[in-house]
């Protein structure tokens, strides 16, 4: 698969705009027919002209996101 997109990327290279959507974040891969409930709540759509911007960018949100839920559960307790 990564020979496909390499190659669509080679070809169309400022033509594209690269869009992560972080809705039902679970912590196993969506391939799986199953899988567990959201970790997280949804934080929305992101887009991109660079594809390793975005996929920071929406690491360090759900990163973000995740360690506020966990400082509420913490606090809670």
């Amino acid at each position: 698969m990564i020979e496909h997109a390499y190659g669509v990327n080679k070809i169309l290279k400022s033509k594209l705009v690269y869009v992560n959507i972080l809705t039902s974040i679970s912590p196993a891969c969506d391939c799986y027919p199953g899988n567990d409930k959201p970790v997280i709540h949804d934080i929305g759509f992101l887009s991109s002209l660079d594809p390793i911007a975005i996929d920071k960018a929406s690491f360090d949100l759900v990163k973000k996101n995740l360690a506020k839920i966990l400082l509420k559960k913490f606090i809670q307790r």
